[in-house]
């Protein structure tokens, strides 16, 4: 059988030709060796005088590999189809983790984990009546997945960005300084922290030769706010509701209306270490630690007490290994 050119993933452009089953694949090099060890080492092999890749004649070969899996993973990784819903099938998802994993695509692999995440949570609510099927594919539909080429600069007309970046103020620091640079200056910038001051984050707003006494360091920082979800999110009703030094009344109220429409009960806290919940929480648990550390009790009486006596849903230290 003579190899078919695939329709979307035969690019004029192209620079490098895979065989898959009996397809051919004309892709560019930069979007696979960018993220993956995998295909940088084998781009830097000299090819010598084979031209393998080079041509429809001589393509790379990829055995093993489904021609329809290896077109819904590359799906993942180009920028104009980023997630356009080619992957509907959780055979379909599974496939292109797969390849992710094999190919060591970190970023693709964690893209598929987040999003077939989303899918298990909306059909479980639709499973116990909580969502009809039309509501689920609709959720899903609005969902869009930013492209790393485009970065932060695909966010310039959203109304509002929520941070939910490991819990390092130099990171968080980073990203609200670029954010506040390329988006709306109406639009509300929110940190999920549950700890880090939101202060602080605020202050990075302020652009570069202006300061916190200028008006346009103001009106930069006081669109920051804290809106902590807890985790689990689509199970747990609270946010906590952090305002810092600089956050304006408008921020505030525009913030806890987005998290009553999101079904969410909300707590205002000021801004410090811990905000309201793990202010309490964390020396609780500390406390439940220090108890078994002396033998005051095991891990399960410690745990039993709270949940029978106290009626805690878990005990602080199963909270604690979460």
């Amino acid at each position: 059988m003579v190899p078919q050119r695939h329709e979307r993933y035969y690019f004029d452009d192209g620079n490098v030709i895979f065989l898959v089953e009996d397809t051919l694949y004309n892709v560019h090099r930069y979007f696979l060796k960018r993220d993956s060890p995998v295909f940088q080492t084998m781009f830097s092999q000299p090819s010598g005088t084979s031209g393998e890749g080079e041509s429809d004649d001589n393509p790379i070969t990829l055995e093993g590999i489904k021609s329809a899996d290896f077109a819904n993973f590359l799906s993942c990784i180009y920028p104009l189809n980023l997630w356009q819903g080619d992957l509907t099938t959780y055979e379909e998802w599974s496939a292109a983790l797969e390849l992710a994993v094999r190919w060591e695509f970190n970023s693709v692999r964690d893209f598929i984990n987040g999003l077939n995440l989303m899918d298990k949570l909306l059909a479980k609510d639709v499973n116990k009546g909580k969502l009809t099927a039309e509501q689920a594919k609709e959720a899903r539909e609005r969902v869009t997945v930013v492209d790393q080429n485009r970065g932060i600069t695909a966010m310039r007309d959203v109304d509002m960005v929520i941070e939910a970046a490991s819990e390092n103020l130099q990171l968080k620091q980073s990203i609200f300084r670029s954010i506040s640079a390329e988006v709306s200056p109406s639009a509300i910038l929110a940190s999920n922290t549950s700890s880090i001051s939101i202060t602080k984050i605020a202050a990075s707003t302020i652009p570069e030769g202006s300061s916190a006494a200028a008006e346009a360091g103001k009106k930069s920082a006081s669109r920051v706010v804290g809106l902590h979800f807890f985790n689990p999110v689509p199970v747990m009703k609270l946010v906590e509701l952090i305002s810092a030094l600089q956050t304006s009344q408008e921020t505030l109220d525009r913030a806890r209306a987005f998290a009553v429409a999101c079904g969410k009960e909300v707590t205002t806290s000021q801004d410090v270490p811990g905000f309201v919940s793990n202010a309490l929480l964390m020396p609780f648990i500390n406390e439940a630690i220090m108890c078994l550390e002396k033998g005051t009790a095991t891990r399960d009486d410690i745990d039993k007490t709270l949940k029978l006596g106290m009626n805690h849903p878990m005990g602080p230290l199963q909270l604690a290994d979460l």
